[in-house]
C-alpha cells in the first residue's frame, strides 16, 4: 500500500521545498481533510508547516541527529492518530509543540537507560565532574517553559518558534491582535520570572530572547519529510505498519499517546529560545544554569520567590508593569505550595463569565510573584485570586492605590462538593447539560449563617441580602462540569460556605442562572424584584440550591431566523442574536442576555436555550464595523416545541464619531460614548424596535487611547451620553446651561435619560438624513482645582499618605507618590479630601475650594482611635471574627469602606482602630449585625468601647 502511494506523495514533497503546501487552507481545514479523507495533500502540508519547529524541539532536547529524526517522525505518527479529535486545532503548533517535546524527553530517558546499561558493561574510569553546559542551560529553559499557561504558550509557539507576526498568530488562533500582543508580553515576563529564581540572570535572558526571535526555520531533509508524510497516511487510513516503522520510532508514539490519554495531561510546550547563541550569551548562561537533576514534567516544585541583587534595576526596567506578590495559606495557616493565581477586574457580568488565565505560582514556602502590563488593567480595583488541589479558592481585594506585595490569601476546605442530577419535567435524565459557575462569593468569615437568617424573612430581596452578606467574590475562575448519561453531576473545588452563582445550559433544555450553596439544605427561592403585575410583569425570583440538589428542567423552544439589511434585503453575516428580556413566570429567573449565537454567511442564525412561553424579546447587535443600529424584535407565542421563526431587519444608521479630550490639558480621556435619539425625531419611526446603542453588548462605544469614539445613531436630532472612566465629576463646558436642570428637555428614545448625572456630558447632534458620518467631538470641563502639599507634625514633607476622594471617585484609598497633590471639584458639588497615614497614625482634611486655583499646605495630626472587646450575648469573647469598617461624612447617604477595609479581634475578641478621623461616623459589621461609633472621638485619643456587642442595622 505505501508502494502504491508513493508516488502520488511525490508531487506534496516538491511543494514542501517551495512552501505551496503549507499556505493551503487553515489548520483546522487541514486536520478536518486529513482525518475524514486521509488527504495526503493535506497531511504534507501539515508536515511542511510545522515540521521545522518540531525538528528543532528534538534536535535540542536530544543533541542527537538520528535520535532527533527518530523523535521527529513518531511525534507525526502521534498526529496521525489523533488528528480528529485534537479539542483546539487552531492551537495545533502548541499542541505539536507539546508532543514533540514529550517524544523527545521519552527518546532521551531511553537513551539514558542505553548508555547506563552500556556503562556497567564496561570497567568503570573515574571522571571529572564537569560544570554546567550550554545542554543544561537548554534543560532549565525548556522545564520552566513547560509550565507557562496554554494561552500564553500558544502565542509565544506561534510568534516566538514559528516566526509568525502578531497578526498571523491572531487570525489563527480566532482572537484580537491586540489579545496575542498582550499574553506574548505576559509569556515573556513568566519566562524571565521562572528563570530569575532558578538563578538566571535578566540581562543574559534578554538576551537569549533576542536571538531566539532572529532565528530562521529549521530545514527538514525531504527524505525525513517524505517518510513522516507516508507514515502518517499508513496510520490513517489504517494500514499495516510492521515492517516500515522503526519499532523504536513506534514504541516512541505508543508510548506518549498512551501517556496523553491515560494521565490526561496538560499540553506541554518547549520553547527553544536559541540556535548556535553567541559564545558571550552562552558563556553567561551556562554558567548561572542550576546544577539540579533533569526531573520529569510537571513533577517539579517551583521555587520560592526569593530577594535579588537585581530586584532594584529589575524595577526600573519594569515600570511599565505592576507587580503583585504576597503568599498562600491553607485553611490550617500553613503555606501553601504549588497554589495557582489568577488575577482579574473587581467586578462581574454574571451572564457571560470569562475566566482569568494563569498568573503564577507559588514556591515551596507559599510565596508568589507575578507582573501584568500596565496597559491591561491599569490601576483599577483587582482581585487576586488563589487556588490550590483539595482546597476552595482564597482571593484578595486590590482597590486603586493599594500595596499589591504584601497580599495574604487563605484558601479554604473543599469538603463539600456541589453534587445533583439534571432531569426534564417528566423526571428522565439529561445528559450532556453544562453546569458553569461564573461567580464565587463568600462571607465575612466564612460564614453563611448571617445570610440564612436573613433569607428567612418573607420580605427579604435576593440582591440586598447578596449585597450585604457576601459581597466579597471572585470572577476569576469558571469551573464546570457536565451530566452523565444519568443526568448527574459533582463538582468539586469551591470550598465549604460558599454561594456561587451558575448556568445551566443543554442543547435541549432551557438555559437558567441559579445560585447554589455549598452546605446541605433545602432549596430556596427568594424574590429579587417584585415586579409591576399591573404591567404583565410577575417580577423575578433567585433559586438558591443547597450543594445537594435536582434540577428539572424546561425544555427549550429554539428561534430561527435570517438576518436582512432593511433597504436591500442582503443577509447580513457575523451579527450577535441573544436574549434580550423574557419572564418565564414564577419560580424562574428573568433571561436577560444569557443565550446568544452569531449568524452565517447567508445571515442565518438558530438561538437554543430560551423556554417555551410569552413575552420574549430578542436582540440584534451589530459588529463593531457594520453600520446598523441595534434592533430587538418580540417573538410570538406558537404551539409545541418546534421552533418559531423571527426574521430580523436592521436598517442602516449613521457613523458618529469624535474625540474625548481635557479641556485644560487637551489630553486625550478614555471613556464611553452612548447614543439617544429625541422623541422629536422625525427619522424615529423609520427603525422599529431601536434600543440604542447597548454599550455594554456593542464593540466600539468605548474610546482608544486617543480618546476618539465610534457609535451608530440616527440622522436627525439626537444626544451623545459620554462617560469618563476616571472621573464622573468632570463636565462639558456649561452643560448645565445649554439642557438646564428639567428632565423634559431630555426626552429620548428608545427610554427616557432618567439620571442626566450619569454621564460627563450630554453632546447634541443632528446628522442629516442620507449621510454615512459625522464627527462630534467633546471637550470635557475638569472644573475647580486645589493644589496643596502635606507636611508631618514636624513641618517637613510626609510621604506614604493614601488620599480619599481626590479626583471625585477614588474613595477606596489613593497611594500618593509625592507629598504635593491636585484635587479636582465641580464647583456645583464641593467636598471634604481626606488623607491618611495609617502607619503613623495621621490624618488630614483638605476644605473644598472657595474660587478656581486654590493652594494649600496642610499639616497632618495624630487621629482618634478606638479600641474594644468583641463579646456574643452571653458576654464571651468573640475571636477571630473579621469585621468590616466603613464611615461616611456627616449628611453623607452611603457609607464607604475605610482602611483597614477588615480587621479581625485577636483570641480575646479584642480589636483596635488608629488614624480615624474626628468628625465623621464609622461602624463595624460582622456582615450581619453593626456597631456605630464615632461623632465624640478626639484626635490623638483612644476611645476604649469596653465589650461590644452588635446589633441588627434596623436597631
Amino acid at each position: 500500500m505505501a508502494a502504491a502511494q508513493l508516488g502520488t506523495l511525490l508531487s506534496h514533497i516538491r511543494k514542501l521545498a517551495d512552501g505551496q503546501g503549507a499556505r493551503t487552507g487553515t489548520d483546522r481545514q487541514l486536520l478536518d481533510n486529513f482525518s475524514s479523507r486521509h488527504d495526503e495533500a493535506a497531511i504534507a502540508a501539515l508536515v511542511a508547516r510545522h515540521g521545522p519547529m518540531v525538528l528543532r524541539v528534538c534536535r535540542r532536547v536530544l543533541h542527537h541527529e538520528h535520535d532527533a529524526e527518530d523523535a521527529f517522525q513518531a511525534a507525526f505518527l502521534v498526529l496521525a492518530q489523533n488528528a480528529g479529535s485534537i479539542r483546539k486545532p487552531e492551537a495545533l503548533a502548541d499542541w505539536l509543540h507539546g508532543v514533540a517535546y514529550r517524544t523527545a524527553m521519552k527518546a532521551k530517558r531511553s537513551a539514558a537507560r542505553r548508555r547506563n546499561h552500556e556503562a556497567r558493561l564496561r570497567e568503570r574510569t573515574p571522571s571529572t565532574a564537569a560544570g554546567p553546559t550550554w545542554d543544561d542551560v537548554q534543560a532549565v529553559l525548556d522545564e520552566e517553559i513547560q509550565r507557562l499557561p496554554t494561552s500564553f504558550r500558544s502565542a509565544f509557539v506561534l510568534c516566538v518558534l514559528e516566526g509568525k507576526t502578531v497578526p498571523a498568530a491572531a487570525a489563527e488562533l480566532g482572537c484580537k491582535e491586540g489579545t496575542v500582543s498582550s499574553r506574548l508580553t505576559r509569556a515573556r515576563q513568566r519566562l524571565r520570572q521562572q528563570l530569575d529564581r532558578r538563578g538566571i540572570k535578566l540581562a543574559a535572558l534578554l538576551a537569549a530572547l533576542c536571538v531566539a526571535e532572529s532565528v530562521g526555520k529549521a530545514v527538514v531533509p525531504g527524505v525525513l519529510a517524505q517518510t513522516a508524510v507516508r507514515f502518517g497516511l499508513l496510520v490513517a487510513s489504517g494500514g499495516t505498519a510492521a515492517g516500515l516503522i522503526s519499532p523504536h520510532v513506534a514504541a516512541l508514539a505508543t508510548g506518549v499517546t498512551k501517556a496523553m490519554f491515560l494521565q490526561n495531561v496538560k499540553t506541554a510546550t518547549l520553547v527553544l529560545l536559541t540556535v548556535g547563541l553567541f559564545a558571550a550569551g552562552a558563556g553567561v548562561l551556562a554558567r548561572q544554569a542550576l546544577a539540579a537533576k533533569e526531573q520529569p514534567v510537571g513533577r517539579q516544585k517551583p521555587a520560592p520567590a526569593t530577594a535579588r541583587e537585581d530586584a532594584k534595576p529589575h524595577a526600573a526596567a519594569d515600570k511599565d508593569v505592576l507587580t503583585y506578590g504576597g503568599r498562600v495559606l491553607g485553611p490550617d495557616g500553613k503555606p501553601v505550595a504549588g497554589a495557582t493565581l489568577y488575577l482579574s477586574p473587581a467586578g462581574g457580568y454574571l451572564r457571560q463569565p470569562s475566566p482569568s488565565p494563569e498568573y503564577g505560582t507559588t514556591g515551596s514556602d507559599g510565596r508568589f510573584t507575578f507582573t501584568v502590563p500596565k496597559a491591561e488593567f491599569g490601576d483599577q480595583f483587582t482581585v487576586v485570586t488563589a487556588t490550590a488541589a483539595n482546597h476552595g479558592p482564597g482571593w484578595v481585594e486590590v482597590p486603586r492605590g493599594r500595596k499589591r506585595d504584601d497580599l495574604t490569601l487563605r484558601l479554604v476546605a473543599d469538603d463539600v462538593p456541589i453534587t445533583g442530577q439534571v432531569i426534564d419535567l417528566e423526571g428522565k435524565p439529561v445528559p450532556g447539560a453544562t453546569l458553569t459557575v461564573s461567580q464565587i462569593n463568600a462571607a465575612p468569615g466564612e460564614d453563611l449563617g448571617p445570610w440564612l437568617e436573613a433569607a428567612k424573612d418573607k420580605k427579604a430581596k435576593s440582591f440586598e441580602i447578596d449585597q450585604q452578606y457576601v459581597k466579597r467574590y471572585t470572577i476569576a475562575l469558571a469551573p464546570k462540569v457536565t451530566t452523565d448519561a444519568d443526568g448527574r453531576f459533582r463538582l468539586t473545588g469551591i470550598g465549604r460556605n460558599r454561594l456561587v452563582r451558575a448556568q445551566l445550559d443543554g442543547p435541549t433544555i432551557a438555559s437558567q442562572q441559579f445560585c447554589v450553596l455549598t452546605r446541605h439544605g433545602k432549596a430556596l427561592e427568594l424574590t429579587e424584584f417584585a415586579g409591576r403585575p399591573e404591567y404583565g410583569d410577575p417580577g423575578t425570583v433567585t433559586i438558591y440550591y443547597g450543594a445537594d440538589f435536582r434540577h428539572a428542567a424546561a425544555p427549550t423552544k429554539p428561534i430561527v431566523g435570517v438576518v436582512r439589511d432593511t433597504d436591500t434585503k442582503k443577509p447580513l453575516a457575523g451579527m450577535t442574536i441573544q436574549s434580550y428580556s423574557v419572564a418565564t413566570g414564577p419560580g424562574s429567573s428573568r433571561i436577560v442576555d444569557i443565550v446568544r449565537t452569531t449568524t452565517d454567511a447567508a445571515g442565518r442564525y438558530r438561538l437554543t436555550g430560551l423556554p417555551k412561553g410569552d413575552g420574549y424579546k430578542i436582540v440584534a447587535i451589530p459588529g463593531g464595523d457594520q453600520p446598523y443600529v441595534v434592533t430587538n424584535k418580540d417573538v410570538p407565542a406558537s404551539p409545541g416545541l418546534d421552533p418559531v421563526t423571527v426574521n430580523v431587519e436592521l436598517k442602516r444608521g449613521v457613523w458618529i464619531e469624535g474625540k474625548m479630550t481635557d479641556k485644560v490639558t487637551g489630553k486625550p480621556l478614555r471613556g464611553a460614548a452612548e447614543y439617544f435619539s429625541l422623541y422629536s425625531n422625525p427619522n424615529l419611526q423609520d427603525y422599529p424596535g431601536f434600543e440604542g446603542t447597548l454599550l455594554m453588548d456593542r464593540p466600539g462605544g468605548g474610546t482608544k487611547e486617543d480618546g476618539s469614539y465610534r457609535v451608530v445613531g440616527l440622522p436627525g436630532p439626537g444626544l451623545i451620553g459620554v462617560y469618563y472612566q476616571r472621573d464622573s465629576t468632570l463636565r462639558a463646558p456649561d452643560r448645565d446651561d445649554e439642557f438646564g436642570t428639567k428632565e423634559s428637555s431630555l426626552r429620548t428614545s428608545p427610554y427616557h435619560i432618567s439620571f442626566t448625572s450619569n454621564f460627563n456630558a450630554l453632546a447634541r447632534i443632528d446628522p442629516a438624513k442620507g449621510v454615512d458620518s459625522v464627527k462630534r467631538d467633546v471637550t470635557l470641563d475638569p472644573g475647580w482645582t486645589l493644589t496643596g502639599t502635606l507636611l508631618g507634625p514636624d513641618g517637613k514633607p510626609l510621604t506614604g499618605v493614601r488620599s480619599f476622594g481626590l479626583t471625585g471617585h477614588e474613595w477606596d484609598g489613593e497611594a500618593m507618590k509625592t507629598t504635593e497633590f491636585t484635587g479636582w471639584f465641580n464647583p456645583r458639588q464641593p467636598r471634604d479630601i481626606f488623607f491618611q497615614h495609617r502607619e503613623k497614625g495621621l490624618i488630614g482634611v483638605a476644605r473644598p475650594p472657595k474660587e478656581n486655583g486654590g493652594s494649600v499646605t496642610l499639616r497632618m495630626g495624630a487621629g482618634a482611635a478606638v479600641a474594644g472587646r468583641l463579646v456574643d450575648a452571653d458576654g464571651k469573647p468573640r475571636a477571630g471574627v473579621e469585621l468590616e469598617v466603613s464611615f461616611r461624612a456627616k449628611g453623607w447617604r452611603y457609607w464607604l469602606d475605610y482602611p483597614p477595609d477588615h480587621i479581625r479581634t485577636d483570641r480575646e475578641g479584642r480589636f483596635r482602630l488608629e488614624a480615624l478621623l474626628t468628625d465623621h461616623e464609622f461602624r463595624l459589621s460582622d456582615g450581619k449585625d453593626v456597631l456605630p461609633f464615632g461623632g465624640t472621638l478626639r484626635a490623638g485619643q483612644t476611645k476604649d468601647l469596653g465589650d461590644v456587642r452588635l446589633k441588627p442595622a434596623k436597631e
